[in-house]
């Protein structure tokens, strides 16, 4: 993948990943920092269809893996960026699931962006 088809939040996020490969204490220190930004971006996906099925909305997100793994509690800032009017319902739709709120607690979340 490119590095320009990511996002913004994706790119700066992925740059981290280094740090919880040097060794398993490194590992239990980085996972404060690697996971202290949680993110949703929204984004377009084409095929070759043709006409509204031809684009379909996505998000690239880390919360699933934060999920996954059981570190919402790192989470200090959460940056939600949903450029086009056309992303926020099916955002709406996905969060309950996305957040998993009934097995992960997000209350030590400090600031909230919306873009």
């Amino acid at each position: 993948m490119a590095i320009e088809s990511l996002g913004e939040e994706t790119y700066r996020w992925k740059n981290k990943f280094p740090l919880l490969a040097v060794c398993s204490e490194w590992r239990q220190v980085a996972l404060r920092i690697v996971y202290r930004d949680a993110f949703v971006e929204g984004n377009l996906q084409y095929n070759m269809k043709i006409g509204p099925e031809a684009q379909k909305v996505d998000f690239s997100t880390n919360i699933d893996l934060i999920t996954a793994l059981g570190v919402s509690r790192h989470v200090r800032n959460l940056s939600i960026c949903l450029e086009e009017s056309r992303f926020i319902q099916p955002f709406v739709k996905e969060m309950p699931l996305l957040f998993a709120f009934e097995n992960n607690k997000w209350n030590k979340v400090e600031s909230l962006s919306l873009n």
